[in-house]
């Protein structure tokens, strides 16, 4: 049976939910961690470039088959008004 949420008695969370306390974490593992995040943030950049070349490539092909469209239109009219 589900109970009503109005008759359920929250509780607060018990024990330290204070912030973390990281003054005693070795340098290595700071050094390590920040080598981590800079690989994370190469990554997400190279994923952001990828994606902005395969929109201009797209574009690009879009675009020169809208004037081969266009191209070949003028033509017929061209053919036809002669």
């Amino acid at each position: 049976m589900i109970e009503n949420s109005a008759s359920v008695d929250r509780q607060p969370i018990s024990g330290n939910t204070s912030r973390p306390d990281f003054s005693n974490v070795p340098d290595s593992a700071v050094k390590e961690l920040h080598r981590q995040g800079e690989l994370c943030l190469l990554g997400t950049m190279q994923l952001a470039l990828a994606a902005d070349q395969r929109a201009t490539t797209l574009s690009g092909i879009l675009g020169a088959g809208a004037v081969a469209l266009a191209a070949a239109t003028a033509g017929l009219n061209i053919k036809r008004a002669s």
